[in-house]
């Protein structure tokens, strides 16, 4: 029997044409994801999804229908873009299974560059201080690491200066990209914005040159890799939320 998988909530459903759904659909999607077993199947009923949800029946039913329909925005052209299909008692998550094995891929890669990195850093060559001679390689096991006396004191080996910038870098502009997802959702289900998400992200992301060049902004916030771009995003992000919250109505 299927068991439940340990669900990652992955940072791209903030970009993907679900997350531009109502409320209620966007809440049923991530509920069925934590629902379903690693073959994708969902065993439940429109109430119990519901309930699972905090949405109403109808609600439900609308979200189901939705999730099931074709999608000619979804990235993933498979299936014409639907997410769901129905299921002996229950319903069946489509390309579930691919996304789990491309997050799979992507941590196997992640451990393997660990891995050859303590390799490449696991001998130590040692040097007489009189002599300049080499005497001998000293590894982790004559170092007394990982031995079963010294257990809990294997101290992990520290990246070199510039993987550990690479990483502050990437770290910092996944920060911001999700900051600024995270604002396009407030932006859109703003009661006093017309616009979608995709829509917003275009108006928050385009800006104007010093020569007075206007320059067209992204549909998809994920394509903005660059620290000063994106905090500016994310500054004209909280100025339409203040705007609106004033009483402003944004429809373009």
């Amino acid at each position: 029997m299927a068991q439940k998988p340990w669900v990652v909530i992955d940072a791209e459903i903030l970009s993907s044409s679900v997350w531009s759904e109502s409320a209620h659909v966007r809440l049923v999607w991530i509920t069925l994801l934590i629902l379903c077993d690693t073959e994708g199947y969902v065993g439940a009923s429109v109430p119990g999804v519901a309930h699972h949800a905090g949405v109403t029946l109808e609600q439900a039913e609308d979200a189901i229908k939705r999730l099931k329909a074709p999608d000619p925005h979804s990235r993933t052209k498979t299936n014409d873009g639907r997410r769901l299909e129905d299921a002996d008692r229950g319903w069946k998550i489509l390309n579930f299974i691919d996304q789990i094995s491309r997050l799979s891929a992507e941590r196997a890669k992640s451990r393997d560059r660990t891995r050859r990195w303590r390799d490449r850093h696991k001998a130590v060559t040692v040097t007489d201080v009189t002599s300049g001679n080499v005497t001998r390689d000293v590894g982790n096991r004559d170092k007394g690491i990982g031995n079963r006396e010294n257990v809990g004191t294997e101290v992990p080996p520290t990246p070199p200066p510039e993987e550990r910038a690479e990483n502050a870098t990437k770290e910092t502009i996944q920060s911001h990209q999700l900051r600024l997802g995270t604002l396009l959702c407030q932006l859109s289900e703003h009661e006093n914005s017309r616009l979608m998400v995709p829509a917003w992200c275009r108006k928050v992301t385009s800006y104007e040159k010093a020569d007075g060049k206007a320059v067209r902004g992204f549909a998809d916030y994920r394509r903005l890799e660059s620290i000063d771009r994106l905090e500016k995003s994310i500054g004209d992000a909280e100025f339409w939320l203040g705007e609106m919250g004033k009483g402003r109505l944004v429809d373009a």
